[in-house]
This record gives structure tokens, C-alpha cells and sequence, in this order.
């Protein structure tokens, strides 16, 4: 797992571009854990796999899965940044809100 923070904007710049920041979408860890939703069903996907998400440290239990080509996850200063990469597709869990669960952080 990596655990070195990232800027989201370096991240969409190594990895997509950085006029995708826009577009990224943003959700509440806690409340995604609680009703099991995000807008690119991350915890969906997971969960079919047999992962259950309860901490934003859970999130990255597939990054170094050999058979993983799709999920990336990685810290940044606002959570947990996941990339969905055959779609170039961005979503940030924040977890330093107000009543968010934060979880394990590096």
C-alpha cells in the first residue's frame, strides 16, 4: 500500500490530467460506508470481491493484487483518491470532514 500523501492535482498529473480536477467526485467515507453507495460503486466492486470497506485503509486491500488492473487507491490530503483506470475515472472518500470516520491514516 502506498502511503505517502499525495496533492490530488500531482496524482491526476502522473496519472490522468489535471483538467479532470473538476470532475473528480467527492463523497463522504462515513456515509458511503453507511448506506454502501458511492457515485462509481467502488465499495460495490469491492464488496464482490469479498471486501467489506469499514475503515478508508480497506480501500486499498487491492492495490498490489496481481489480478487488479482496474482500482487504485491512494492517500491524499482530503481521504482516500480511487481511480477506476479503463474509464480514467476519479472519486475521492474524505475523511477529515466534520463527523467523518477517519480510519487509519500513514
Amino acid at each position: 500500500m502506498d502511503e505517502e500523501i499525495q496533492p490530488l492535482e500531482a496524482l491526476l498529473t502522473r496519472f490522468s490530467s489535471p483538467e479532470r480536477l473538476p470532475e473528480v467526485q467527492r463523497v463522504d467515507f462515513a456515509e458511503a460506508v453507511r448506506t454502501g453507495q458511492d457515485p462509481l460503486r467502488v465499495l460495490l466492486y469491492l464488496r464482490s470481491l469479498g471486501i467489506e470497506v469499514r475503515e478508508p485503509a480497506d480501500l486499498f486491500l487491492r492495490n498490489d493484487a496481481p489480478d487488479e488492473e482496474e482500482l487504485n487507491a491512494f492517500w491524499v490530503p482530503e481521504g482516500v483518491a480511487v481511480c477506476i483506470q479503463s474509464d480514467d475515472l476519479w472519486q475521492v472518500f474524505e475523511i477529515d470532514r466534520p463527523g467523518a470516520k477517519g480510519g487509519a491514516r500513514p
